[in-house]
């Protein structure tokens, strides 16, 4: 069970109150693979900021702006030990976002955003890579923001909250 979850995106932190991720493939009738992995979209709930905080807002309006982040959930283990779950993400776009309010069931203001990430990475440094084929050069997502992303995951190994 997940206790505390956190968002590291462009020098700011968001707690998470919910987040989903997932990976796919296509099989045949007997369920054997038939394509390579898909994925990379990553579904983000923060609790609503305000309004001298537009990063989601300014990252959705602009359609070529990429980033790179690190989600970190502290977990416990059967035997009550804390333990964590990384994913990071780099050159994603926010390509979702709504603001949820209802004042009659006593929930905070939400933020929802959706973003389409070209590198995923759950758990640490060393961790398997999911990387969508969106160029035919992969050098091209090194030029971008993944030097970022991998030394905001070194220094997550230091401070994981």
């Amino acid at each position: 069970m997940a206790l505390h979850g956190s968002l590291k995106i462009g020098g700011r932190t968001y707690g998470v109150v919910e987040c989903e991720y997932e990976f796919t493939q296509a099989v045949d009738r007997t369920g054997k693979p038939t394509s390579r992995p898909r994925g990379g979209e990553i579904t983000i709930v923060v609790p609503a900021v305000n309004d001298d905080d537009m990063f989601f807002y300014n990252w959705m309006f602009h359609k070529s702006e990429v980033k790179a982040g690190i989600l970190r959930f502290c977990i416990y283990t059967n035997d009550n030990k804390p333990s964590y779950k990384t994913v990071s993400f780099a050159n994603a776009y926010c390509i979702y976002l709504k603001d949820y309010f209802n004042d009659h069931d006593g929930r905070l203001m939400y933020t929802t955003i959706k973003i389409s990430a070209q590198m995923i990475r759950v758990g640490s440094i060393n961790s398997t890579t999911f990387m969508n084929a969106w160029t035919d050069d992969p050098a091209d997502i090194l030029s971008s923001n993944l030097g970022d992303f991998v030394r905001d995951s070194i220094a997550e190994k230091i401070n994981p909250f």
